[in-house]
């Protein structure tokens, strides 16, 4: 394209050129405008070649008037148009052309350089956001797992300042709150729990969340069943998409993620905490570790509430009988007479005392008493509410405290327990052995207002049952 446009500019300046050489002489026309013609002659070949490698820019257009000027001036002194101006003219614009070619190409290369520069810095900005953005990503997944190992220690450490079971069981739900709204993004609502914990020789319910209490009750055993057939000895943590072939399969069955937490410690079996979801796929690799330590911390947890539980049973229950020592009557009764005091209701207190408990010792030996003594016990307890407290308030002697009731009903309640001792058959070795028991009743505020006051007059109702006759109860 660009050498047909050249070519035809450098045919028509030729023609041009021609007719004015040939007219010069002889036209009038020409000669009076002669000088017009000299600078047409010197501007035509400006005009051809300009075109073809024009700078697109004001700056390539004043150059181009510029060298245009000056080879007008410098050629304008001739006066006669001939062949030798006509070449140098046309010599002196195809070496400026030629210039002007090779600066258009370096400054198309400038150009491409910068264009090359200018996207080669787009890309490293890109590169930089993109790297930005990750290290941002990666600071804010780092934050956020400090934030969820924070919460884990807190969570460890609320747990370790709990010695009591019910307490322990309160703060680990407290944590799976916590844990499910902070690290899971799951509402409360969401979730469903069931702790079971053993009790003595059998697993039990203790603690559940988001069920239905009255099914609850209704199959505890075959869920405690089912829960623990899901539960491998020796094995950690449980993750499944559903409980099959399980006879609460119902029960289970709408469940999308169910989560077993063995609670072991020294390899003992504490509890079992399950965990289920309406959601599929919850739990990933990373917050089930979260799991097993949490479930190391609540087993230990558990293992020392029991452990304290133990020993406080120990220091609070005569080893013998069982039933609460001389020291937590006291205190226990202390307690119950604010508290009956603080609400304005009743209290009584019921002494009693084996009949010829030394003679039973004398006769059958000492471990015929001890049988007697346990025995004896077991019969309160069984006769009582666990509202009440049934003590050893010494040797022979025996204490019940009764919160909230009367004088006349507490001592209903002591003839009741009278009757079924005296007619109860004490079967040690091949003996039978007659046991009787007297009982005095005393209540708050009838009778006493102080502790001290209120077993000294209980004491006392004791001592006439005994100068009456003894096998009876005696209110005072």
């Amino acid at each position: 394209m660009k050498n047909t446009k050249l070519l035809l500019f450098i045919i028509i300046y030729l023609l041009i050129y021609s007719l004015i050489f040939y007219f010069s002489g002889n036209n009038k026309f020409i000669k009076s405008y002669k000088e017009f013609f000299y600078l047409l002659n010197l501007a035509l070949p400006a005009f051809i070649l300009s075109p073809l490698n024009k700078i697109n820019n004001k700056s390539g257009k004043i150059i181009d008037i510029c060298v245009l000027l000056s080879i007008t001036f410098l050629f304008f002194p001739f006066k006669r148009i001939n062949g030798e101006v006509f070449i140098m003219t046309f010599i002196l614009f195809l070496t400026y052309y030629f210039y002007k070619f090779i600066f258009i190409q370096n400054f198309k290369k400038i150009e491409s350089t910068e264009y090359e520069l200018i996207n080669d810095e787009e890309a490293i900005k890109i590169i930089e956001n993109e790297k930005i953005a990750s290290v941002k990503k990666e600071n804010e997944e780092k934050e956020f797992e400090i934030k969820e190992i924070t919460s884990l220690y807190t969570a460890v450490k609320d747990l370790s300042n709990t010695i009591k079971i019910e307490d322990t069981m309160e703060i680990i739900f407290e944590i799976l709150k916590k844990i499910f709204k902070y690290n899971f993004k799951i509402t409360t609502d969401d979730i469903y729990y069931i702790l079971i914990i053993k009790k003595e020789f059998d697993f039990m319910i203790t603690k559940t969340k988001g069920f239905d209490e009255a099914i609850i009750k209704e199959n505890e055993k075959s869920i405690i069943q089912s829960i623990l057939n899901n539960i491998s000895p020796g094995k950690g943590i449980i993750y499944k998409t559903g409980i099959e072939k399980e006879n609460t399969q119902t029960f289970f069955s709408f469940f999308k993620s169910v989560l077993f937490i063995p609670l072991y410690a020294e390899k003992k079996l504490f509890g079992v905490l399950f965990i289920a979801v309406n959601k599929e796929n919850i739990f990933n690799e990373k917050q089930l570790e979260y799991f097993k330590i949490l479930s190391n911390q609540f087993a230990i947890s558990l293992e020392n509430a029991y452990l304290y539980e133990e020993v406080e049973q120990m220091s609070i229950t005569d080893s013998l009988t069982g039933l609460y020592v001389h020291r937590y009557f006291q205190d226990k009764l202390e307690n119950e007479l604010k508290r009956t005091s603080r609400y304005s209701k009743d209290l009584s207190l019921v002494i009693a005392d084996i009949d010829f408990f030394k003679k039973v010792n004398d006769t059958y030996g000492h471990l015929a008493g001890d049988y007697i003594l346990k025995t004896i016990a077991l019969i309160m307890k069984n006769n009582t509410t666990p509202i009440d407290t049934v003590a050893r308030y010494g040797g022979e002697e025996f204490v019940i405290i009764f919160p909230d009731i009367p004088k006349d009903k507490a001592h209903m309640q002591a003839v009741k327990i009278r009757k079924e001792i005296e007619n109860y058959k004490f079967k040690f070795q091949n003996f039978v052995i007659k046991v009787t028991i007297s009982m005095g009743v005393a209540s708050y505020p009838a009778d006493a207002l102080t502790r001290r006051a209120l077993i000294e007059k209980a004491d006392k109702a004791l001592y006439r049952a005994k100068q009456e006759g003894r096998n009876r109860v005696v209110k005072i």
